[in-house]
């Protein structure tokens, strides 16, 4: 959940409009790039996120609960 507000708040109008300048980065507009490198971040995480629940719980669990078996 807190990835999504993350991304809501970063991808809205207000702060945008800090990236909305005439100035341009390795030729291209400089809120091009914030967009595209925020939405890249935000899919990188996502996966991360997910890959994460992925692991089976077996593999998480260790520690006094692994002794009793």
């Amino acid at each position: 959940m807190a990835l999504f507000f993350f991304a809501v708040i970063a991808l809205n109008p207000p702060l945008l409009s800090v990236f909305s300048t005439d100035g341009t980065l390795f030729g291209l507009p400089v809120l091009y790039i914030y967009l595209f490198t925020a939405w890249a971040a935000f899919v990188v995480l996502m996966a991360l996120n997910a890959e994460g629940r992925r692991r089976p719980k077996s593999a998480l669990r260790q520690g006094p609960e692994q002794d009793r078996e």
